[in-house]
């Protein structure tokens, strides 16, 4: 495994998305650091360039307290000034005789000269208006026409000038200086910016080279990682690749997952279980589909055989299409129950919502069946509270879900017996009671009644036989109008269907 993780990490595909993490992961890593390093770069260069301007600085004033100090030596000698500006800035020229100096302040000044690096600048000297006074000997005729004409411009403050002389760069610093606040003069220092340049050149170089190594090295540790990450990816991937409907009951099992990964496992988990459920359900609906249409296509078939067989009377004809008849409509109904059973399930039937007495609806349908109760020998109660209880609902839709619950409990009800519809109002909630005196419903039958194509009535004698749809037909209405219902039943005592419906307020 560690093997293939490096291999991948030096050998990436780029369509990939372990590539394209590693990228973005190594771009926004790069881009903060090239910002960070620029920002460092660009500090250096500032602080080395203010730096080399403050010695440019301290360089001319130090020249111009030699001059100050070799004018006051020479005293009121002719041209005084210039004799002090050549000697502060060439230290191997001849003087006259007749100027008298000590030897010291020669040799201090020699040796700070040397300190400063004096012997390899530019030195130069002029009065206020520009016209040289002394300069060093390294000095060109083309340096002394660029000195002039930068020293002729107005002065109150040390002023600093880039130039190219003979493939160098110079750095200029132009400052007035006085002597004995009388008379003026200009200093200029001229210093090579080559040796600056190379170090920041050397700076720039390493710094290139060492964002470079550090974005391949974390190239490298972000693309191992990566994979090491994502591998739990690509396990979960194999899994699920080999999961079919032959063996839904497999499961994604990982050792060692981060909890996003444990998360995402999870949850392909629930929904392969889901699945199984679905497929288990779907077979299931297959057979008893099979099972419940089988039947009356073999009456239907067999009747049509037994017609065509042989010659029958007028009377045996009509009771063979009867029973065709009754088959056929059966299955019609089936169908057509299951048919709506899909619908409400999947959502695929808009229903129309409306606002209704719920008391009012329940007394109408009540009188309309009461057709039905009075052959049977069987009487209904109400018990409906006089203040209207207000429902969301499709009438419908609705109907169909009392009147097979009512139809339901005649069927189970001998005759003589009674049914109780009740309605109330508590906690928020219309709550409807739909109680028979009929035979009851077994404590092992109950948990399965609104279950598709199971049916109680195959137990009870002489009950017209259904399909097994009413009551799950009547569970996904009551959960589309947000209700719920449920049952109580002890045989020989009876039933109790409840319902809940949410109250408009």
């Amino acid at each position: 495994m560690r093997f293939k993780a490096l291999n991948e990490s030096m050998f990436p595909k780029i369509n990939t998305l372990r590539f394209k993490i590693s990228i973005l992961y190594v771009a926004i890593i790069g881009l903060i650091l090239i910002l960070f390093q620029g920002a460092l770069y660009f500090y250096d260069v500032h602080s080395m360039s203010k730096e080399f301007d403050a010695q440019l600085q301290i360089k001319a004033e130090q020249i111009g307290g030699a001059v100050n100090t070799f004018r006051d030596m020479l005293g009121g000698q002719k041209q005084a000034l210039t004799l002090a500006a050549e000697r502060a800035i060439n230290l191997s020229i001849e003087y006259p005789k007749y100027v008298f100096m000590t030897e010291s302040p020669e040799k201090f000044w020699l040796a700070d000269a040397r300190k400063l690096g004096l012997d390899k600048d530019y030195l130069l000297i002029m009065d206020r208006q520009g016209d040289v006074i002394g300069s060093s000997s390294n000095v060109t005729e083309d340096m002394l026409h660029y000195f002039e004409r930068i020293g002729r411009s107005t002065l109150d403050k040390a002023m600093f000038y880039d130039t190219r002389f003979n493939n160098d760069t110079l750095r200029i610093v132009i400052e007035p200086y006085y002597y004995s606040y009388r008379q003026e003069y200009i200093i200029a220092v001229g210093t090579s910016y080559v040796p600056i340049a190379h170090i920041l050149r050397k700076h720039l170089l390493f710094t290139v080279a060492s964002t470079l190594l550090f974005l391949g090295l974390a190239s490298l540790i972000v693309r191992i990682f990566v994979v090491r990450v994502l591998s739990s990816v690509l396990e979960i991937s194999k899994v699920a690749r080999n999961i079919t409907q032959e063996n839904l009951y497999a499961r994604i099992r990982l050792t060692h997952a981060d909890e996003e990964i444990e998360h995402l496992t999870g949850s392909l988990n629930e929904m392969i279980a889901r699945l199984e459920g679905s497929f288990s359900h779907i077979k299931e609906f297959s057979m008893e589909m099979a099972h419940e249409v089988k039947t009356p296509l073999a009456i239907i078939s067999g009747e049509s055989q037994m017609a065509l067989k042989e010659d029958h009377t007028n009377e045996e004809y009509k009771e063979m299409f009867r029973s065709v008849l009754n088959e056929s409509k059966r299955t019609q109904r089936f169908v057509s129950d299951l048919l709506l059973l899909t619908k409400l399930d999947y959502r695929l039937i808009k229903l129309r919502f409306e606002t209704l007495d719920l008391a009012d609806f329940l007394r109408e349908i009540c009188e309309k069946m009461k057709v039905i109760f009075v052959p049977q020998g069987i009487s209904i109660q109400q018990d409906m509270p006089r203040e209207p209880i207000m429902i969301k609902g499709d009438k419908v839709h609705l109907r169909r879900v009392f009147f097979n619950l009512i139809d339901n409990a005649l069927k189970f009800t001998p005759q003589g017996g009674r049914i109780d519809l009740v309605l109330r109002h508590h906690d928020q909630k219309a709550i409807v009671l739909v109680t028979d005196t009929g035979c009851g419903i077994s404590t092992e039958e109950i948990s399965m009644v609104f279950n598709r194509f199971y049916r109680i009535i195959k137990n009870v004698p002489g009950a017209e036989p259904g399909c097994g749809l009413g009551l799950s037909i009547a569970s996904s209405i009551m959960t589309i109008h947000g209700g719920s219902i449920f049952v109580h039943s002890k045989l020989g005592e009876g039933t109790t269907f409840k319902m809940e419906f949410p109250v408009i307020q």
